[in-house]
């Protein structure tokens, strides 16, 4: 079974924690709140607009059915399917979850097959040209709203590039070539028209580096002489 997972959390940590978890199975949604003993930073609230009234008499993530449905279906038969799966796996392992099902991570595999300037979940939306076939309400960084979208972005890969799920887990395994500064003030930015120094004080001080941010960085910078090859 192939499961579209989204979350919203309490901040933009690794040390995050879960106020709201969708997944979608077989066409059937799953969603709810979840309250935490730290609160929802006013940061997270500007972003998904979730506030600590609206979950204080939810569940604890652990404690809720649509958690106890989720362990059901972690086996390594599925798939989950999620854009930039590494942070919504990290929230998930904050509160006890340890994957077991096999990787599909729809950012890794956008930065691999599409030339376009972003790779986020909304602005995709658009360009694909996926919110043409939507049926119900969206509403960004609602993860209801964005597991809808996730499956739009699958079901596109899946007819524009032939891909079988086996196919985009593989492709979300491999490392990738970033072309534009996803941050900062250079963002938007091809990374090779950026000064080298800025492009080492990145690597230097950034903290939480996307591996393929980190890979793309360094490959410029060899291949422009600023570092030695091998």
């Amino acid at each position: 079974m192939i499961i579209f997972l989204d979350t919203e959390t309490t901040d933009g940590t690794k040390e995050c924690k879960i106020c709201q978890l969708a997944f979608r199975v077989d066409s059937i949604n799953y969603v709810t709140y979840a309250k935490n003993s730290a609160p929802i930073t006013f940061e997270a609230m500007a972003i998904h607009h979730i506030t600590n009234e609206m979950v204080e008499n939810a569940p604890f993530l652990v404690e809720s059915d649509i958690y106890k449905k989720l362990l059901e279906l972690n086996t390594p038969d599925n798939y989950i399917v999620a854009h930039n799966a590494a942070f919504d796996l990290q929230a998930l392992s904050n509160h006890g979850f340890i994957n077991q099902m096999r990787i599909i991570d729809t950012v890794k595999i956008s930065k691999a097959l599409l030339e376009t300037k972003w790779y986020k979940l909304q602005y995709l939306r658009y360009a694909l040209g996926l919110y043409k076939s939507e049926e119900e309400r969206i509403q960004p960084h609602d993860a209801l709203s964005d597991i809808l979208v996730l499956e739009k972005l699958f079901n596109y890969f899946q007819v524009t590039f032939q891909l079988s799920a086996e196919n985009m887990c593989t492709l979300s395994n491999q490392r990738n070539f970033v072309r534009r500064m996803p941050f900062g003030k250079h963002k938007g930015t091809l990374i090779e028209k950026i000064d080298s120094d800025y492009l080492f004080w990145i690597l230097n001080n950034a903290t939480q580096l996307d591996d393929d941010l980190k890979f793309s960085i360094i490959h410029t910078l060899k291949q422009n002489g600023f570092i030695q090859t091998e």
